[in-house]
């Protein structure tokens, strides 16, 4: 279980990064932390900083878009 604490100043209106603030989520939001994550990691990655954090919170991110895809996938069958 993911329960890590971080609040990212720079994403506006952002939750703590937990696994219960990613479940109650909406998928808009979710979706544009996980392109704000993704831009943050890939800047860092081309001017060679780190980035471990957030790159453990797009993990948890994309398993949640990924949870919500399946399930959406599931109950149209």
């Amino acid at each position: 279980m993911y329960n890590k604490s971080r609040n990212y100043s720079n994403y506006d209106n952002i939750l703590p990064i937990t696994d219960e603030t990613l479940s109650v989520m909406p998928d808009d939001e979710l979706k544009k932390l996980f392109i704000y994550l993704r831009s943050f990691i890939n800047k860092n990655k081309r001017n060679r900083k780190f980035s471990k954090e957030k790159e453990e919170d797009f993990c948890y991110v994309q398993r949640e878009l990924q949870l919500r895809k399946f399930a959406r996938q599931k109950s149209k069958n």
